[in-house]
C-alpha cells in the first residue's frame, strides 16, 4: 500500500479506512430496502474516476482500494441472512469503529477522505431512483448519507 498518510497505522487499521467505501455503498443501498444494481455498478465506476480525477491528495487512496472494492461491496451484499435494519446496524458500528483510526493520521488529510466518503455515499443516493434525477434519495438514504456515525 502507497498511502503515507497511512504508514503509521497497522495493517488491520489501513484495510479497515480502506473497506470505508465498501461498507458506505452497502449502508446506502440498504438503507431503502433493496440493494440495486445501480447503485453497487454506480459506487464502482465512482471509486475507479476517483483515483484520477477530484482531490490529488486522494488519488492514492482510492487506486489502492480499487482491486479489492467490488469484492468487497459483494461479499458484503451476499450476506442474505441479514436483515436491513441489522445490516444497517452492523456497517454503522463498523463505520463509527473508524473515528479512532483517523484520530491517527494527519487531521487535513482525515478531514479530507470523511468529507470524500460523505460526496461518495450522496452520489451512491442519487444513482437510482426518482424521475429524470428528482426525488432519487429517499428519506432513508438522507438519514444516513451523513456519515453521523463517523465522528473524529
Amino acid at each position: 500500500m502507497n498511502i503515507n498518510e497511512f504508514k503509521q497505522l497497522s495493517e488491520n487499521e489501513a484495510n479497515q479506512l480502506l473497506k470505508a467505501p465498501a461498507l458506505i455503498t452497502v449502508l446506502i443501498a440498504t438503507a431503502d430496502g433493496k440493494i440495486e444494481a445501480e447503485e453497487t455498478e454506480w459506487a464502482t465506476k465512482v471509486v475507479g474516476y476517483r483515483d484520477h480525477v477530484g482531490d490529488e491528495d486522494l488519488f492514492s487512496y482510492y487506486t489502492a482500494l480499487e482491486d479489492d472494492f467490488a469484492a468487497q461491496v459483494k461479499a458484503l451484499v451476499a450476506e442474505e441472512h441479514i436483515g436491513n435494519q441489522e445490516r444497517i446496524a452492523s456497517i454503522s458500528s463498523e463505520l463509527e469503529a473508524l473515528g479512532p483510526i483517523l484520530h491517527k493520521i494527519n487531521k487535513h488529510y482525515a478531514e479530507k477522505v470523511v468529507a470524500s466518503w460523505k460526496s461518495f455515499a450522496k452520489s451512491i443516493a442519487k444513482s437510482s431512483g426518482g424521475i429524470l434525477g428528482f426525488g432519487s434519495i429517499s428519506d432513508q438514504e438522507e438519514l444516513l448519507m451523513d456519515l453521523h456515525m463517523i465522528k473524529f
